[in-house]
């Protein structure tokens, strides 16, 4: 049995221009009069009403439905029924589409080019041996020599004819300086407060603050008792090294900073030290000592600095005297991958150490690019506008007149 509905024959396509079947007027005439006065609108009307009829994006078919003529037939719209109310609600709707779709779109650009760096683990399972211990500086508050300071230095510098004004400006100059660090000068200031005293200071013209403090700086054994590595003990002497840093002279520990340390990191592939385990015993152990007979008057306490081997500084904190103190550590290592290197630097928030013509590129010369050593000279940068030179008890010396 034939069933007509089960095969539907296929229907014509509905001609673009016109009756094809009307012969009188041929085809090609048609369209150049749809463009002969260049209406393009007419012309392309058609292409959008079959785009329209066959889209599959939702709502576009019921803008050219003829059947919505039908639908507005209504009593209740017998007032529009010559407007085509149906298709203006959908027009209006499909617009509004559009334009909540426009502003989602720019939302999610906008958060995903301000997110475009992110950070995973590669490798959670490393052998913290790979990565090396980090650098620890010991600054004593009271860090000179005061029997010395006011018995045998001042001839020692000045010569044994020097006037016992000259002497006691000395003294007073040099214990103030030793307690100065970058983010205290308040013993220096009050120096200069005095008149008198910074009237007569052009009498110790020519004296290098730097080497007069490392002389009268207490000696390795008038501070350690003794030390331990991973859980063996050794010469604290041997261990620690007596540098500059922007806290003054301080013992600085498992360092490359210094050209004999620099040396020893390149003959000895496992300079700077590293330990292979983790918890307490497995670190440095130190048990330090304080001659009072040795120490300024009214300073005790020392300052602890955590810091790169190869960074020149970092900020210290206080701990107090008379106590025992325990600091655990992180070991964490994070790098940039060199497909970041297509943003700008504002947007990955870091630059390469090959970067140099960047403005914000900022190192000590001679020195790893870290970021502590960039705060550093940004620290010496600040003290030259300010001071028009730059200590050589803070900083490294690296150009002449700085």
């Amino acid at each position: 049995m034939y069933y007509p509905q089960e095969l539907p024959h296929p229907t014509a396509r509905r001609p673009l221009y016109g009756n094809y079947i009307n012969k009188t007027v041929p085809r090609h005439q048609k369209l150049a009069g749809c463009c002969k006065d260049g209406k393009f609108v007419g012309l392309m009307i058609p292409y959008l009403k079959e785009y329209c009829a066959n889209s599959s994006v939702h709502g576009f078919r019921y803008l050219t439905d003829p059947k919505m003529r039908h639908f507005e037939r209504r009593p209740i719209s017998e007032l529009i029924v010559n407007f085509p109310f149906s298709r203006f609600i959908w027009f209006l709707i499909l617009v509004g589409t559009c334009i909540c779709a426009t502003i989602v779109y720019v939302d999610l650009t906008e958060l995903y080019n301000s997110a475009r760096v992110h950070t995973t683990i590669e490798d959670s399972m490393q052998p913290i041996f790979f990565v090396q211990f980090p650098s620890v500086g010991l600054c004593p508050r009271s860090r000179i020599n005061w029997p010395r300071l006011q018995q045998e230095m001042p001839e020692q510098f000045l010569g044994s004819d020097a006037s016992a004004e000259k002497k006691e400006l000395f003294r007073s100059f040099f214990a103030a300086a030793s307690g100065v660090h970058l983010n205290d000068m308040r013993s220096l200031g009050e120096f200069f407060e005095n008149s008198t005293l910074a009237a007569k200071i052009s009498q110790l013209d020519g004296l290098d603050v730097a080497k007069v403090l490392e002389t009268l700086n207490l000696e390795c054994t008038d501070l350690f008792t003794s030390c331990q590595w991973r859980g063996k003990p050794h010469n604290c002497c041997e261990i620690f090294e007596l540098q500059r840093t922007e806290f003054g002279f301080c013992w600085v520990f498992n360092s490359a900073i210094s050209e004999q340390m620099r040396q020893r990191e390149k003959e000895d592939k496992y300079y700077p030290r590293r330990t292979a385990q983790s918890g307490p015993g497995t670190g440095l152990e130190i048990f330090m000592r304080l001659n009072k007979t040795l120490a300024m008057p009214g300073l005790r306490g020392m300052y602890i600095m955590i810091k790169q081997p190869q960074q020149w500084s970092e900020a210290a904190r206080l701990v107090p005297h008379d106590c025992h103190n325990k600091i655990s550590m992180v070991p964490r290592y994070t790098g940039s991958d060199m497909r970041t290197r297509v943003l700008t630097a504002k947007v990955r928030r870091c630059i390469f150490p090959d970067e140099v013509h960047d403005p914000h590129y900022k190192n000590l010369p001679g020195f790893v690019y870290w970021r502590g050593n960039c705060r550093t000279k940004c620290h010496q940068e600040h003290v030259i506008n300010l001071c028009k030179c730059s200590p050589t008890l803070l900083f490294p010396r690296h150009q002449k007149g700085a």
